[in-house]
């Protein structure tokens, strides 16, 4: 009876690792599929933006044929500055710290 005993509970125990084992498995399997889908949604994000970016440039062009050719555009902080436009010009402040 004692054999019999000491069979099932390394019977119990193989099968627990097993257990274990196919559910690491399966939380990898199922991590790597999230971050390969979020690879090729990212992808597609970019391609949509580039090609947003060239049907932009594509009208631009349209309306005036010399559109990039006045000189390199002004930034600050990320933003596009418009020589024409005060309310996108840079804002200052003057420090008194000095």
């Amino acid at each position: 009876m004692k054999k019999i005993k000491g069979i099932a509970l390394i019977s119990v125990l193989l099968l627990t690792v097993l257990m274990v084992i196919m559910a690491v498995s399966m939380l990898f399997i199922s991590t790597q599929h999230l971050s390969i889908i979020g690879n090729i949604e990212g992808k597609a994000k970019a391609l949509k933006a580039a090609e947003a970016g060239v049907e932009y440039a594509i009208y631009m062009l349209d309306k005036n044929p010399a559109w990039g050719l006045d000189g390199d555009p002004d930034f600050q902080e990320g933003k596009y500055i418009e020589p024409n436009d005060p309310s996108t010009w840079p804002k200052f402040s003057i420090d008194e710290r000095v």
